[in-house]
């Protein structure tokens, strides 16, 4: 039987590295998507534009506003999701 050596206090790290991903999901995806929509269609199908921020918007139809709104609320929607879930966790397992 293999065991794991005791390398002290993981939490130094996980819990710093958890905050960060909190951050970039709550805070920095949802504000890049609002920087893409403030923008007019004519600035998201140039080059330039579209090599920096296209990925996020990818396989997207980008002839409309509305279309790229979807991926707004596809982000809040989700992230109502995971709080619904984290917030279920004290209610125990079916």
């Amino acid at each position: 039987m293999l065991i794991a050596p005791d390398t002290g206090n993981t939490n130094t790290f996980m819990i710093p590295l958890s905050y960060f991903c909190l951050f970039i999901a709550i805070v920095l995806i949802p504000l890049v998507y609002g920087y893409i929509m403030t923008k007019s269609i004519g600035k998201i199908h140039r080059k330039r534009f579209s090599t920096k921020w296209g990925q996020l918007y990818f396989d997207a139809r980008t002839r409309s506003k509305v279309s790229l709104i979807h991926f707004v609320f596809f982000v809040f929607r989700r992230q109502i999701y995971v709080l619904i879930a984290f917030r279920m966790i004290g209610f125990g397992s079916m």
